[in-house]
């Protein structure tokens, strides 16, 4: 049977390149379907003339948190305003977690596509190109008139290197005219962090927890990647890369050989997040040499009361050791960190903040916290709700501390050093991207002159801030906790904020200007 129509659109985030959409268009596409992908955040009348354009037979949301549940329910019902009448389907984990309340608050949608959706999706597509009944199709669920219908749940995929290499239609990001792309090589993680819904999210579905696509799978990706888009920056989102026990270290070294067969080392740079405990001195090691320049390290606490509430299964030490080696092989790191959780207390805030001393007093490393979010399907979530203590809305779920004066003491914080820490153009938002572009002049343009005095004065400027900001919880939580009020002032903290910015760009400035002429000649060489 021919089909009627054979045209897709998926619409959802692409503020670092969306796998998850790539990998459900590369499928469609495989079988002859031409995808178009969105971002959401394109004006609504812009992704309106787009699907007038298409005429697809499916509209497609990425939904991943419910905090962005609001701006896709309006997009859905300003569509269905100007008369877009095609099917509207919905995946990602908070839709898959939730599908009965995600079609109540979207009532335009006509089915959710439950878990991995590359081919539940294409066989929904399949049923309405052909005419077919849609109802019948695994891993949906959908209204059905007097309540909603789940189907029977699809299986996991099982061996991922079945799948084609994601569709990536986006704008790659760049750093010093470097191009970035996000890869994957596993699905899933073995652990259960309690403020975390990944555990949640791949044991619902029926198959195997945790996947891994092949050493050479990835290695090849990455190579096409590199000869076709010139591609020499690679950041992997894999919840936690594969370096788990005598299996992982397998993995681990058949990539590095896979890398070198595709004759990649020396040319490519890549970045990875796991845990503390997964750190090893000697595998690390031969990972930097293989172009590893970057651990994302998931912290999250440096109280072991915080560590336990977390149910993250190690110990302070063990958070401070990883650190610790991973500066003693010159390896680059950033970190997640939940200063503020359910059970925080004064005193838990400024042991937190003695840790976060501890490993970034150097200025190794900027200061970073925040308050841990009760995300659908998390067991922190479920325990808030047991207690009472879950408040909010639905996209906005929120919750009290234990203590009241803490709750006021977190939001007067937060403007304290919101230009500092916590706002969307504080100073530690330049601190992560001036360290960045440091580890790729390091990596990338090896003959950039005067790259050690630049990044030692970066260390001390990093320093001294971290300093000030730790020195600011210490005082300000003693104070407000015994006094009931701040000394610092906002405005104050705002004009140094504002003043360190202005310095650190013009340092920077001054340098990349200085390397004019080498950083041209390295990327002219590329181009040629």
């Amino acid at each position: 049977m021919s089909r009627t129509c054979s045209s897709v659109v998926l619409i959802g985030f692409q503020d670092q390149g969306n796998l998850g959409l790539g990998y459900l268009a590369s499928v469609l596409k495989r079988d002859d379907y031409d995808v178009s992908i969105i971002d959401v955040k394109t004006n609504s009348d812009d992704i309106l003339q787009r699907i007038r354009r298409d005429k697809p037979i499916i509209v497609g949301f990425s939904l991943i948190f419910q905090y962005y549940l609001s701006k896709f329910s309006f997009l859905a019902s300003f569509l269905r305003a100007q008369g877009v009448s095609c099917h509207f389907t919905i995946g990602g984990h908070y839709p898959s977690l939730r599908h009965e309340e995600t079609l109540q608050q979207i009532p335009e949608l006509d089915s959710v596509v439950l878990f991995e959706g590359e081919q539940t999706l294409l066989d929904l597509a399949q049923c309405l190109s052909n005419k077919k009944d849609w109802r019948g199709v695994s891993g949906i669920a959908y209204h059905n008139g007097s309540g909603v219908t789940l189907n029977t749940l699809r299986p996991l995929v099982e061996d991922l290197n079945q799948l084609p290499f994601p569709y990536r239609p986006f704008a790659e990001k760049k750093v010093l005219g470097k191009s970035i792309q996000p890869m994957l090589a596993t699905r899933g993680c073995p652990h259960n962090c309690a403020f975390c819904s990944i555990q949640e999210y791949y044991q619902r579905a029926p198959g195997k927890r945790v996947r891994r696509r092949s050493p050479s799978n990835v290695a090849d990706e990455m190579k096409q990647l590199y000869d076709e888009r010139n591609a020499e920056i690679f950041l992997f989102q894999d919840d936690d890369f594969p370096i788990i026990g005598k299996a992982g270290r397998r993995w681990v070294y058949d990539f590095i050989d896979e890398l070198d067969r595709n004759e990649l080392i020396g040319k490519i740079i890549w970045k990875i997040s796991c845990r503390v405990d997964e750190i090893d001195a000697s595998l690390f090691s031969l990972m930097r040499d293989a172009g590893l320049y970057l651990v994302y390290l998931g912290i999250e606490s440096g109280t072991q009361s915080g560590l336990v509430e977390l149910n993250k299964r190690v110990k302070v030490s063990d958070n401070i050791m990883a650190v610790e080696t991973l500066k003693s092989i010159d390896l680059m790191y950033a970190y997640g960190f939940m200063m503020f959780e359910p059970n925080s207390t004064f005193n838990s805030i400024r042991e937190n903040a003695e840790f976060l001393r501890t490993i970034v007093g150097d200025g190794s490393a900027g200061v970073i916290y925040c308050k841990m979010l009760p995300y659908a399907g998390t067991p922190i979530e479920q325990s808030l709700k047991l207690s009472g203590r879950l408040r909010g809305t639905l996209s906005q779920p929120d919750y009290d501390f234990l203590d009241n004066k803490l709750n006021v003491y977190y939001k007067k914080l937060n403007e304290v050093l919101g230009s500092w820490v916590t706002g969307p153009d504080a100073i530690s938002n330049y601190l992560n991207m001036l360290w960045h572009e440091v580890a790729v002049l390091q990596h990338l343009f090896p003959d950039i002159k005067g790259m050690d005095e630049y990044s030692a004065s970066l260390q001390a400027t990093t320093k001294k801030i971290n300093n000030k900001i730790i020195m600011t919880i210490l005082s300000s939580s003693i104070s407000y906790e015994k006094q009931g009020f701040l000394n610092e002032k906002v405005d104050e903290m705002q004009h140094e904020g504002r003043k360190i910015i202005d310095e650190l760009l013009d340092r920077r400035n001054m340098f990349i200007y200085h390397n004019k002429e080498t950083l041209i000649s390295s990327l002219l060489s590329n181009v040629a």
